[in-house]
């Protein structure tokens, strides 16, 4: 699906994160993010600090981009690691704001998930890109089993 999306840019190259990039090696709080939202402080650090280290100067990156992270306490900490840590690498930390609906509403994986999982896939179209909806309509639901 990002292979599909990034297919239309010539200065982008999609690879797999593997065990070092968010992983849950290096990050186990992010695939807890649902118990954690709102209780406690985590520390990304780490997970940060191996990228600034190690990844971005063999992949030769001078910007990391996220989206802003209204919604998420756990990935809004990961961005304020990065808005903090990245510059002592070299790397400058990029925040994209969050797209909206013309209602206002936030446009998250979250209300995506639930759509495919009800099979709502009239409703989708409107919260991802044209190459997403093909692709996720062309797995179903089955996308999410992976």
């Amino acid at each position: 699906m990002v292979r599909e999306n990034c297919r239309r840019f010539d200065n982008v190259k999609v690879l797999p994160s593997g065990k070092f990039m968010i992983s849950s090696v290096t990050f186990a709080e992010y695939f807890q993010k649902e118990d954690l939202q709102g209780q406690q402080a985590i520390y990304p650090a780490d997970d940060v600090r191996l990228f600034g280290r190690e990844i971005a100067p063999v992949l030769n990156i001078k910007k990391r981009f996220a989206g802003y992270e209204p919604l998420d306490t756990v990935t809004q900490q990961y961005n304020d690691a990065m808005r903090d840590i990245l510059p002592e690498y070299d790397v400058e930390f990029v925040e994209i704001p969050r797209l909206t609906l013309a209602d206002g509403e936030i446009i998250n994986a979250t209300k995506v998930r639930e759509l495919i999982k009800k099979g709502a896939f009239h409703k989708l179209k409107r919260y991802v890109l044209e190459e997403t909806f093909r692709y996720i309509q062309s797995k179903g639901k089955h996308i999410l089993q992976k």
